[in-house]
C-alpha cells in the first residue's frame, strides 16, 4: 500500500481530470472526491467496491485505504482537499 505525503508547502487542494485507467491501493491524509464525468469505473474503499457511472460522486474520508482497479471506461475529476 502506498502512502502519499501531505500537501505541505503546496496548495491545500489538488484537482485533476483524466481517464479512469486504474490506481493502486493507497491512503493519504486528504479527503478525496472522485466524480465520474463519463463512462464508468470502479473504486474500492476500505474493501467495499462501488461502481461509479456518469454523474456519480464518491467521497473518501482521510486515511481510508482506496484504489481504482484497471478496466474503467470513464473519465473522472479527482479533488483532494488538505487538512
Amino acid at each position: 500500500m502506498l502512502y502519499q505525503p501531505l500537501l505541505v508547502g503546496k496548495d491545500t487542494y489538488f484537482l485533476q481530470t483524466g481517464d479512469a485507467t486504474g490506481f493502486e491501493l493507497h491512503r493519504h491524509p486528504e479527503m478525496e472526491l472522485s466524480f465520474c464525468l463519463s463512462g464508468d469505473y470502479r473504486v474500492i474503499v476500505e474493501g467495499e467496491e462501488f461502481l461509479l457511472q456518469a454523474g456519480d460522486l464518491v467521497l473518501i474520508r482521510p486515511m481510508a485505504a482506496h484504489e481504482y482497479p484497471e478496466g474503467g471506461t470513464g473519465r473522472r475529476l479527482t479533488a483532494e482537499l488538505g487538512p
